[in-house]
Order: structure tokens, then C-alpha cells, then sequence
């Protein structure tokens, strides 16, 4: 299945896919795409299940921030199309997302159709690869080229969370580069409709994945 598109075209099929690391009941599983288009106006989950990658021309990218549960949820939308069929790709800023991302913004040629694909590696976290043409996309930013996390520790010294606030930062400038200068090379992402923010990146080794705290699925809902 070519889950792919290049610019929505109002008057074709516009699909939505979000990554899911759980089942229904909270268990972790290998990553998928949860499929869902709009029925009647409203969105509905549709009969394809277990998609594992999403293939099409990169069209746009879109950096946006949402509220859920009184925090921000930040994340880039990714545009495929493939024929008539566009596909919208909101991709969280979790340790997942943003290896999607950071591949994604390392795309040098535009015209080849893109493929991602999620898969669970080895050690058993959920991973990704990005794919342009025939050529595996790496990440465009190492881990020491980033900023890192801010580790927060409680009076005795030990780690509550790691606050990504500068991280997400970073690659919201990164992709709002990538994206100028899609436009400035008069990409075919313009044929469809005016592009938005973007950024650019290459994907990690399979050592370098971390654990898929990546695709909390409880903050889905606040994507859309």
C-alpha cells in the first residue's frame, strides 16, 4: 500500500496516520500507522490495519503546538501524495518523531518519492528508516550536534523527567530551514498549495535509537 500524496488536493482523498506503540489495552507493540479518513464528517479508523510504512511525493511540512490536558504538544505535519491521495503524517516530537524528522529534513532531492517505515529493532524499541528513491536517508544532526535535554532531579538528586523544550526548539528552526529552502528551489511542493515551516534531518544508527518513550499514544488525541 503506497499510503502516499503530495499536496492535498481538495478535490482527492486527504488521509490521516498516527503512530501507535500500543494496543488498546496499553500494552507496547511494534509501531504501526493508524489509518482514518472522514465519514460524514467525522474521522473514522478505517478497515487497514498493520501498516508499517507510508510511501508517496513530499508535498509539506507544517510545525505546530497544540494544548492537551493543560500541557503543549508540539509536532510537524508531514504531506505525501501519491495519485489522488494525500497523506497526513502528524508526527509528535517524542524520541521517535523527531529520528522521522531529523531524516526527513536531510532529503536533498524532492522530486523522489519518500517512504517511512516504522519497525521494532532489535533491542525492542520502536524505530524508523526514511527512504528517498533507492537511498536510505540518515539523520541530518548526530546526537552531539543537539541540544541536550534538561535533566530535572527531585531533592535527592534523582531524575523526575528530561525537559526536551530546547530540543524541540531546535528542530522547529531546522525544519523552518528545510522548508525555505524547498521553496527557494522551486520545489514541486508548490504546485499544490503555498508550503509551511519545515526542517531537515537524517536518522540514527540502530545503537543510537532510544526507548520509544517516543509515541506516548495518550497524546495522539491532541494532534488533530
Amino acid at each position: 500500500m503506497a499510503l502516499g500524496n503530495k499536496g492535498y488536493d481538495q478535490n482527492g482523498k486527504l488521509l490521516v496516520l498516527k503512530i501507535k506503540t500500543k494496543n488498546a489495552e496499553g500494552q507496547e507493540v511494534p509501531p504501526y500507522f493508524q489509518v482514518s479518513e472522514k465519514v460524514d464528517g467525522s474521522w473514522k479508523e478505517t478497515d487497514n490495519t498493520g501498516i508499517t510504512s507510508v510511501t508517496g511525493q513530499l508535498n509539506n511540512l507544517e510545525v505546530k503546538q497544540k494544548e492537551f490536558n493543560g500541557d503543549i504538544v508540539r509536532s510537524v505535519s508531514v504531506y505525501l501524495k501519491d495519485g489522488d491521495e494525500t497523506y497526513l503524517i502528524d508526527i509528535r516530537y517524542s524520541i521517535l518523531g523527531r529520528s522521522i524528522i531529523n531524516s526527513l529534513i536531510n532529503i536533498e532531492d524532492t522530486s523522489k518519492p519518500v517512504e517511512i517505515s516504522l519497525y521494532q529493532n532489535k533491542r525492542g524499541y520502536s524505530a524508523s528508516a526514511v527512504r528517498s528513491g533507492d537511498d536510505t536517508v540518515s539523520w541530518k544532526f548526530g546526537l552531539d550536534e543537539q541540544p541536550k535535554p534538561e535533566e530535572l532531579r527531585d531533592k535527592k538528586g534523582t531524575l523526575v523527567k528530561r525537559d526536551y523544550s530546547e530540543v524541540d526548539d531546535f528542530f522547529d528552526e531546522k525544519v523552518n530551514e528545510f522548508l525555505e529552502s524547498f521553496v527557494a528551489k522551486a520545489s514541486p511542493l508548490t504546485e499544490d498549495k503555498p508550503v509551511k515551516e519545515t526542517k531537515k534531518e537524517k536518522k540514527a544508527p540502530e545503537a543510537k535509537q532510544e526507548p520509544a518513550d517516543a509515541t506516548d499514544d495518550a497524546d495522539d488525541e491532541a494532534l488533530f
